[in-house]
């Protein structure tokens, strides 16, 4: 005898899960407000998910897979790799200087969780050094342009920028001024028309 057919979609009870997760944390949400946003019920909850705890880590590897999805879409476009570099910077400078900003759900995660759970920080440190790769690679085509030293170690300045967007992530929250940001995207990657 077959079950009752599922009354929800998945893919939005994640998504909606994760957006609250990023919005409140792990431990401010409870399993009704989740299952209230996710449009579902207990039963369907636990069969699908496991737990809180189950549902949060799947939610934490979906943002993963969609930072490392969205910062190689952008880094492989059309345009100079220096120039989509500097974009990055921008926008995460301009997010973080807003007035309605979560911050970065990995950094927001590290900060609540430390290393409390070996599952959730592999997940972390999986979506950091895919960023790192991605930010080198990015680096290397800049130097391959001219637009940094041949003899810098990409790597090293592929940490200063992933830091750097991982640290606008973690101050968003407390809505920093826009001068302070302006002063770290100059430090980082000056731009040679306003310097």
């Amino acid at each position: 005898m077959a079950g009752r057919p599922r009354q929800f979609d998945e893919e939005h009870a994640l998504q909606a899960a994760m957006q609250v997760f990023w919005s409140r944390g792990y431990e401010a949400v409870g399993v009704r407000e989740l299952l209230g946003e996710m449009g579902m019920c207990r039963q369907s909850f636990y069969d699908t998910f496991g737990d809180k705890r189950g549902l949060f880590l799947r939610a934490v590897r979906r943002y993963a897979d969609e930072a490392v999805s969205g910062l190689q879409q952008r880094l492989d476009g059309p345009g100079r790799a220096i120039d989509q570099l500097r974009s990055l910077l921008s926008e995460k400078a301009k997010k973080a200087t807003g007035a309605d900003c979560r911050g970065c759900l990995a950094v927001n995660t590290m900060v609540e969780w430390g290393d409390a759970d070996d599952e959730v920080e592999a997940v972390v440190r999986g979506m950091i050094k895919r960023l790192a790769k991605l930010t080198a690679d990015a680096v290397r085509r800049a130097q391959h342009d001219g637009d940094v030293p041949s003899d810098a170690d990409p790597n090293a300045i592929a940490d200063v920028i992933l830091f750097t967007v991982l640290g606008f992530g973690a101050l968003s929250r407390l809505r920093i001024p826009r001068s302070m940001a302006q002063h770290v995207l100059d430090a980082v990657l000056p731009d040679p028309k306003t310097a």
